[in-house]
């Protein structure tokens, strides 16, 4: 299985007219292109690039993204997002990715999902109003920071606390979820 697949065919000027990419210039640039990834080649095997590795878990990353999905979803209405700054961006290409009942990309299948909602902001009024419109026996919660910085750890506790004020308190072991980087010594991470 593939996580990634790129088609090119859509800047080709035999596809989009005048504006487009010849064939010839085409590959010219594949061949630059691959010329560059040559000369990274050696810092990716030397560990220098560890970002670079990606593509050696992409399958397990895929086959991980999609039961994560499915435990989420199970008997969810809805999915809620949380993270500030980057961390937010990611949970939203996650869930691109999957498919996950995206606005403008909604399939039949998708439709039967559980809505999809992100929220990138600490700030008290906009989370209690996004929780108190929610049925929170039915919504899932997912928790994404890198480092659990300040911003993601109140969201937390405001859906904490909003769960456990609904009644829902006995749910919070199965509707909560953090993705966060693992423990590393001396540094405090607030969502571990």
């Amino acid at each position: 299985m593939s996580f990634f697949t790129q088609d090119m065919s859509g800047c080709l000027a035999e596809v989009i007219g005048s504006n487009g990419l010849s064939v010839h210039e085409l590959t010219i640039m594949d061949k630059e292109a691959a010329a560059a990834l040559s000369r990274l080649r050696p810092a990716v095997r030397s560990g220098t690039l560890p970002f670079a590795r990606f593509d050696e878990a992409t399958e397990a990353l895929a086959t991980t993204v999609e039961e994560t999905y499915e435990r989420l979803a199970a008997d969810a209405r809805t999915i809620m997002f949380f993270g500030c700054g980057a961390a937010g961006k990611v949970a939203q290409t996650i869930a691109q990715f999957g498919g996950w009942s995206i606005p403008g990309v909604m399939s039949g299948t998708q439709r039967r999902r559980p809505v999809t909602r992100f929220y990138n902001s600490a700030d008290p009024v906009t989370l209690a109003g996004a929780l108190s419109r929610s049925d929170l026996d039915k919504t899932r919660f997912v928790f994404v920071s890198k480092d659990g910085d300040v911003s993601t750890v109140a969201q937390l506790l405001a859906a904490l606390e909003a769960v456990r004020q609904s009644g829902h308190g006995d749910n919070i072991a199965s509707s909560f979820h953090v993705v966060t980087e693992s423990a590393q010594s001396g540094k405090t991470n607030g969502l571990l």
